[in-house]
């Protein structure tokens, strides 16, 4: 593994069966953890979509519910638009 911190510039590699198998479990545990986001949002759970999740899932805890508030205010739906965003950046160390 590389010594660098990762970054917005060195966060992406494609790897198959990372994004087939084990992005929708992700989906899947993200919405099983919608207590991150306040009860409003949690309403509008169903509003997000795929490209939004994966951009939402660089930032922390604490970033996420401005960020998924944001994200649905101004309707903002790419998934790098979303990454660029994030200012607490937290690494994806589990990549495959």
């Amino acid at each position: 593994m590389s010594a660098s911190p990762q970054t917005y510039k060195n966060h992406q590699k494609f790897v198959p069966i990372n994004h087939y198998v084990l992005l929708p479990l992700l989906l899947v545990n993200f919405l099983a953890m919608r207590e991150l986001l306040p009860q409003d949002l949690q309403a509008r759970i169903n509003d997000f979509t795929p490209e939004q999740f994966i951009g939402l899932r660089f930032a922390s805890d604490a970033e996420l519910p401005g960020l998924a508030a944001a994200m649905l205010r101004d309707n903002i739906q790419k998934r790098d638009a979303i990454k660029k965003m994030v200012k607490n950046w937290r690494a994806d160390t589990l990549r495959v």
